[in-house]
């Protein structure tokens, strides 16, 4: 039993949803084939009162989608128990198809697919624009050629003040 990724994955659990992730050992394991005991770290984990096999490759490359979903349909239909893939990272292609399949896994501090909770989710997030609080120098310009009537109450283009300024029309039609 590979206690690090286990720990790893109980605390992204913990961390992602604020529940306790029970990881205990199978005991069904010796009861799988020899290939499957060979390819996979087995263990039994608990979310929300519901079991899962727990399951992270032996080998340092990935197992396939199509593999892995025939390896997670045998123990289903031999054990009665959806499993759960645990990585320590993904190909990003592999990620797309693993949920494709709705196959679900984990990759501890960056994303949790757990499709039979409908759970779906990733670390990565997009940088949110920041509010500027302060007038750039060609909005400036603007405000304080219009403050002196420069410009007069008529309407004016990005064009118009792009001449009237030497700034360019985007920087313009951005201080608007």
């Amino acid at each position: 039993m590979n206690r690090k990724i286990h720990e790893k994955v109980a605390n992204h659990i913990d961390t992602m949803l604020g529940i306790d992730a029970e990881i205990a050992v199978w005991d069904q394991s010796a009861q799988l084939p020899h290939s499957l005991r060979e390819a996979y770290d087995s263990a039994l984990i608990t979310l929300l009162g519901k079991p899962f096999v727990l399951l992270f490759g032996n080998y340092p490359e990935e197992v396939t989608p199509s593999a892995l979903e025939k390896h997670l349909e045998w123990i289903e239909n031999n054990f009665g128990l959806r499993s759960i893939y645990a990585a320590e990272t993904l190909e990003r292609y592999n990620r797309k198809r693993l949920i494709e399949r709705r196959i679900p896994f984990v990759v501890p501090g960056n994303q949790l697919y757990l499709p039979d909770l409908g759970i779906d989710l990733r670390e990565h997030l997009k940088n949110a624009r920041k509010q500027k609080s302060k007038l750039g120098p060609s909005a400036q310009a603007i405000t304080l050629t219009y403050l002196l009537e420069r410009l007069g109450v008529h309407p004016f283009t990005a064009t118009d003040l792009s001449k009237e300024f030497g700034y360019a029309k985007m920087s313009m039609s951005r201080a608007i």
